[in-house]
């Protein structure tokens, strides 16, 4: 039986797929950081807003519960929270107006026993 040998000379394959090997990995590297750098821009320029507003809450107080956050501009998924939050505010007004109301009443009418009580007793004591 005949024996036939093929000689071929694959350097230069093996070479170019070494090549091929290390332009792919780099792409990718590299295809990776841009995506990631890409996508943190976006992310950050998608909660700028919410940023804005996490700002504009915490300057809120119980001093300046008549404040309210603007929705106007706002995207539609933060729009219902800020009613919702400007409602929450509503009501916390209500309460402190209702609250302040109730201090001074009871302010008066314990002022006027306590009144006659030490009245009672400075006379009591001359």
């Amino acid at each position: 039986a005949g024996q036939a040998e093929l000689i071929y000379d694959v350097s230069k394959d093996e070479s170019l797929l070494s090549r091929l090997w290390w332009t792919l990995l780099t792409a990718s590297i590299l295809g990776t950081f841009a995506v990631s750098a890409t996508g943190f821009v976006l992310v950050k320029r998608g909660l700028a807003p919410l940023n804005a507003l996490a700002r504009r809450t915490s300057e809120l107080d119980a001093s300046r519960l008549d404040q309210r956050l603007d929705a106007a501009g706002q995207p539609e998924e933060v729009q219902s929270l800020l009613l919702q939050f400007n409602a929450l505010l509503d009501r916390l007004q209500v309460a402190y107006r209702q609250m302040g109301a109730f201090n001074a009443d009871v302010a008066h009418e314990l002022n006027n026993p306590l009144s006659i009580l030490i009245g009672s007793c400075e006379v009591a004591l001359r």
